[in-house]
């Protein structure tokens, strides 16, 4: 959090596609939400496996994931912290226990924004341009589950 980026990817690179990927609403892969391989390649197609194992579709990925700045999507270093260490993944599954034995704190969308908030106004990293283009492209749809300021401005 303090230098803006992440700090729990190997060697500087994400573990994309070995240990995650995102399935696009048509059923294609991509190296994660915000980067897309040149080729469609769809997870439903009968060859998929052999594709997904293939070196070209390893050096596809590699070749965005290495010029990535790098990402803080929660599940992302969530699964490559437990993947890499059984120390993490221990830490994680007794706090699983304890928050079901103590419960939740219950926060509102804005106590969570605020606290976000005071987080990225504390590093100036989090102050400059990053370039997300299909997240930044992303039209918002207005729904109950994604919070109004998101919402496209009319």
């Amino acid at each position: 959090m303090t230098t803006g980026k992440p700090n729990w990817r190997h060697k500087g690179v994400c573990d994309s596609p070995n240990i995650y990927f995102a399935v696009l609403p048509d059923g294609r892969f991509a190296p994660c939400c915000d980067y897309r391989l040149k080729e469609n390649i769809y997870v439903y197609d009968d060859d998929f496996p052999e594709k997904y194992h293939s070196k070209e579709l390893r050096d596809s990925v590699r070749e965005i994931t290495t010029k990535c700045p790098g990402c803080n999507f929660g599940s992302y270093p969530e699964m490559t912290l437990s993947a890499r260490s059984y120390s993490t993944l221990f830490e994680r599954l007794k706090l699983q226990q304890r928050t079901k034995k103590r419960g939740m704190i219950h926060l509102s969308e804005e106590e969570i924004f605020k606290i976000l908030e005071e987080v990225k106004s504390k590093y100036p990293i989090y102050q400059e341009k990053r370039d997300f283009p299909f997240r930044d492209k992303k039209k918002w749809v207005k729904a109950s589950n994604i919070p109004e300021r998101l919402w496209p401005k009319e």
